[in-house]
């Protein structure tokens, strides 16, 4: 395999049985888009609901943050809790010296698992393979074998094997990236670490359009194929000492002990963050590879979230849904895709939806993976 398609293999936690990592999903994801920033709040409710009907009742129960709320939030953290998210806050969205022209925006850094091959250059020099770490150079967990060297480290002193948090969000999405042995598509146009198409919710994808009538879609003829879109599920995930804040995008054989396994056992809860989630890498062989899996328990060390961080947790779910999720799903629903392909012909769904601002988009039963 050639180093432009090793990078392109590589994810946030693990794919399917390989040594490779995976080319990490570019920050246009994670970072919020202008519009959310500068359109009035009933204005966003409004323009999100008439072109994503499906969302509509969504929206109209879920207002986004009021002006100050999630500052008013962190000031009612505990003393320590409040310190270290007020530094997770400057670690995403750092003042550099001489830098007039950029503004600050809410933009999550990636969780990620070291599989032991790779040149991610976020990852941190001493994360030994196995190891959790965040795409803001942190180390946030170690297998057992690794810990007692790493905790001569006083920086590692609180590492473990696990880290545990609070889910603010989830959602389906998938990712095609250029194919590994077949040939590209007719006029797409390949950019070094840019997937070619990413969809949101597993329903219209930016560059194909509808999902349903794609034919790099996932188990298009009933089997797996490396070289079709790659189903995914996108979490958003709070540290339960509130020192980070973090997407995780769980895709391959870590979806069913991982996303999937968080929306079973957190089903009859109010909201996802009722209570804790504990994180690890399991390691997995088959044959001469060897991978490691993202896996959930409901935590049983991690305190529930107080009065206070509730409501910050709370407030913080909204902002991702206003800042990260549904603008990008607007932008995706709104314009036109670049290219779409069907079973042998042109899909009319594009049409329709253009005339609708994204209404009448049929559900996707192709992906049945999870």
């Amino acid at each position: 395999m050639s180093k432009k398609q090793n990078k392109q293999t590589e994810q946030a936690t693990t794919n399917t049985p390989t040594t490779t990592e995976a080319e990490p999903m570019t920050t246009e994801i994670v970072s919020p888009a202008t519009d959310a920033l500068d359109v009035p709040v009933s204005a966003l409710t409004k323009k999100y609901s008439e072109a994503l009907p499906e969302w509509q009742q969504y929206l109209e129960q879920v207002a986004p943050p009021s002006a100050g709320e999630v500052d008013r939030a962190i000031s009612g953290l505990a003393e320590p809790k409040r310190k270290a998210f007020l530094s997770a806050l400057a670690r995403m969205n750092p003042v550099k010296l001489g830098q007039h022209t950029s503004r600050r925006e809410f933009s999550l850094p990636d969780i990620r698992i070291y599989h032991g091959t790779g040149n991610d250059e976020m990852r941190p020099a001493d994360c030994p393979t196995g190891g959790i770490y965040g795409t803001d150079g942190r180390l946030l967990a170690a297998p057992k074998a690794a810990l007692a060297n790493l905790k001569h480290n006083p920086k590692h002193a609180g590492l473990g094997t696990a880290i545990s948090g609070f889910v603010i969000g989830m959602h389906e999405a998938g990712t095609f990236w250029p194919p590994r042995t077949g040939t590209l598509p007719a006029g797409v146009e390949v950019r070094t670490n840019v997937p070619i198409c990413r969809t949101l919710d597993r329903k219209r994808g930016d560059y194909f359009g509808s999902c349903e009538a794609c034919v790099y879609r996932p188990f298009k003829d009933g089997k797996s194929n490396k070289d079709a879109c790659r189903n995914e599920d996108h979490a958003y995930f709070v540290l339960a000492d509130f020192s980070g804040v973090y997407r995780i995008v769980f895709s391959g054989t870590s979806i069913k002990p991982g996303s999937a396994a968080i929306k079973k056992k957190s089903r009859p809860w109010e909201a996802y963050f009722s209570h804790a989630f504990d994180l690890d890498a399991r390691e997995r062989t088959e044959n001469s590879n060897r991978w490691f899996e993202l896996t959930a328990d409901v935590s049983t060390d991690a305190p529930e979230p107080s009065e206070a961080e509730l409501v910050l947790l709370n407030a913080l779910t909204r902002q991702i849904d206003y800042e990260i999720f549904f603008p990008r799903v607007y932008s995706i629903y709104t314009a036109p895709p670049k290219a779409t392909v069907s079973q042998g012909s042109v899909s009319d769904m594009d049409s329709l939806l253009s005339a609708v601002g994204g209404a009448d988009v049929k559900k996707d039963v192709s992906n049945k993976n999870l």
